[in-house]
Parts: structure tokens; C-alpha cells; sequence
């Protein structure tokens, strides 16, 4: 029933024991304004209730758009991770061979540099062993030239220092040798 219907209801009069009809429409009226403002809380009512379903619609909508954000970026977390695992293996990998390489060529030129170095070292200690021979034999011959002894103390005191000086000073030289030779 609605405001307007208790406002256009007629009653027929009896003239007998009748209602006052002042007070029946006074009582209708208060009852229609009544009705009209439940109708017009309904009416608003019924709108904040669409509003308020139209929200709950745009946040489940936004939920669902936030779900699927949440699934996509951990897929593509997921396929981040497991690239950066295979590049890093692959860095690894690349950073061992490299490694290998040089500890490699490294080892075999120092195994070379050292081969070299002992040849040399022999070389020298031959060339130097030779010279003191021929040294010796010269002044064997000099000292058997007829002449002042005095030189020839000299002369036989500067032999055995030769002799006795060790090869330090060899393996100075042939370091320094070696290295020029490079």
C-alpha cells in the first residue's frame, strides 16, 4: 500500500455510530506522511545498497586483477630466478675455463722458464769453469817466464780467490741474463 492509496480511500458514511471524519482523515494523513517517508528511506536506502553493490562489484573486480598480478609476478619471479641460476652457471662455468686456461699456460711457462734457467745456470757454470782453466794455464805460462817473483806471488794469491768465490753472483747474472734474453 502506498501513501497515495490511504490518501484517495473513501469510507462511506453511516450515519449511525460513525467515526468523525475530521479525526479519519487527520489519522489518514499522518499515516500517509507516514508511508511517505518510509518510502523515501526505502528509496534511499535501496540506493546506497546499489552503491554499495556496485563497490563490493569494483573490489571484487579489483581483487581478482590483484590475484592475477600476484600469480603473474610470481611467474615471472620465478622465470627471473631460474635465468639469473643459468646465467650465473653459466658465468661460473665460463670463469673456471678461463681459470684453468691460465693456471694452465701459467704452469708451462714456468716449467719452461725454469728449464731455460737451469740450462743457463749449467752454461754459465761451464763457460766460467772453462775460463778458470784457461786463466790457470796463462798464468802457469806467465809464472814460467823468466822474471821478478814478486809478481807471481800476486798472481798466484788472485787464482785462489777466483777459485774459492761462489756462484751467487753467477746466478745474479744469469737471472738478469735470462731476462734480457726474453
Amino acid at each position: 500500500m502506498t501513501a497515495q492509496e490511504v490518501r484517495t480511500q473513501s469510507f462511506q458514511i453511516q450515519p449511525k455510530q460513525g467515526y468523525n471524519t475530521d479525526e479519519v482523515d487527520l489519522f489518514l494523513d499522518k499515516i500517509a506522511d507516514q508511508l511517505d517517508k518510509y518510502e523515501k528511506e526505502r528509496e534511499e536506502t535501496e540506493r546506497k545498497m546499489e552503491v554499495l553493490v556496485q563497490s563490493i562489484r569494483r573490489y571484487k573486480d579489483d581483487e581478482e586483477a590483484i590475484k592475477d598480478a600476484m600469480v603473474d609476478a610470481r611467474r615471472q619471479k620465478q622465470t627471473i630466478l631460474a635465468e639469473a641460476q643459468q646465467s650465473a652457471e653459466k658465468i661460473i662455468a665460463d670463469a673456471n675455463l678461463k681459470a684453468d686456461e691460465i693456471v694452465g699456460s701459467t704452469s708451462s711457462r714456468i716449467e719452461k722458464e725454469s728449464k731455460a734457467l737451469a740450462k743457463m745456470q749449467s752454461e754459465v757454470k761451464k763457460f766460467k769453469s772453462e775460463i778458470l782453466a784457461m786463466y790457470k794455464d796463462h798464468l802457469k805460462l806467465i809464472t814460467s817466464l823468466p822474471g821478478d817473483d814478486t809478481e807471481e806471488e800476486y798472481v798466484t794469491e788472485e787464482v785462489e780467490y777466483i777459485e774459492e768465490d761462489d756462484m751467487s753472483s753467477t746466478k745474479v747474472m744469469d737471472t738478469a741474463q735470462l731476462r734480457n734474453a726474453e
